[in-house]
């Protein structure tokens, strides 16, 4: 936490309408456009159940400031995999403020908070911390339940998941560096590379996780070992595997994901495989699984 400022001035960071968000790409694994998930509410919302969180079990060590937003969750078909409402209570009455497809599955992980960058709607958010030794950056899906416990350096779990956009069978092809950049030159000499030769990478094994410059801070390019898959069905309307890769190789131990796709969003010619390589892009989401 800065030693300048208190919480939740150090922790969070308030978005101004200017600060879009173009969450109508999310759905591009399940529909042709966002106006086909919108289509379903009539039939999923009044099916929906409240999603319980953290937060709605265990009362945050701060109160919430009375002039924050306040509203609720509602998970359909059902609380396990489909799609989550976000609901802002305005004026006394419950107003629809965004639809995300979501997954309660996903992979515990520890991250240490930097910031939490609320939306300007005020009932939405993305967590930006470290992850081992990486900066990462998710969408929040349950932030009005608990965001009293969120603060500057301090270590919760989540769980993660990411929904992928379009994967496939990882390329096998080396990656191939120009002799120009500073870091070839000081590895030539071990290599053996002479003069002017391209330094060639090979990726097979390796764990990649990266952002974009020009998409927004929760989305991810990524490849990785594949070290289990495992086929669902039926998700607003898809099949498809739960992938768990190994996204980045850190010093102490691997860091893995679950990465679910659909198979509108797969495009190899068979299933995923372990102990093969995939790649791909995603959307990371997450919610709040426990306090140290």
């Amino acid at each position: 936490m800065s030693s300048t400022e208190s919480w939740p001035d150090s922790t969070f960071t308030w978005e101004t309408e200017d600060e879009g968000h173009h969450c109508g790409s999310h759905w591009d694994a399940f529909y042709n456009s966002p106006d086909e998930a919108l289509r379903t509410l009539p039939d999923i919302l009044p099916k929906a159940m409240p999603l319980r969180s953290f937060g709605d079990t265990y009362s945050g060590p701060r109160k919430i400031p009375g002039s924050w937003a306040r509203g609720a969750y509602l998970a359909g078909p059902n609380v396990k995999r489909g799609l989550l409402a976000t609901l802002r209570t305005t004026d006394g009455r419950p107003e629809l403020i965004n639809v995300s497809p979501f997954t309660e599955y996903g992979v515990q992980v520890g991250i240490e908070i930097d910031r939490v960058h609320v939306w300007s709607s005020g009932a939405e958010a993305q967590i930006e911390g470290t992850w081992g030794d990486s900066v990462v950056s998710f969408f929040d899906l349950t932030f009005l339940s608990n965001r009293s416990w969120y603060e500057a350096g301090k270590r919760l779990d989540f769980i993660l998941a990411g929904i992928a956009y379009k994967a496939e069978p990882a390329s096998v092809e080396p990656l191939v560096i120009a002799p120009v950049p500073a870091f070839a030159d000081t590895l030539r000499d071990e290599l053996g590379i002479k003069d002017g030769e391209a330094l060639e990478l090979g990726l097979e094994g390796s764990g990649i996780f990266m952002s974009f410059d020009d998409w927004d801070r929760d989305d991810y390019c990524f490849r990785g070992l594949v070290r289990s898959v495992e086929a669902f069905d039926n998700w607003l309307g898809q099949s498809g595997w739960r992938v768990r890769v190994r996204v980045m190789q850190m010093d102490t131990e691997d860091a893995e994901l679950d990465v679910f796709v659909t198979s509108r969003a797969w495009s190899g010619d068979e299933p995923p495989r372990v102990g093969e390589d995939m790649e791909g892009t995603l959307w990371l989401q997450g919610r709040l699984w426990w306090t140290a």
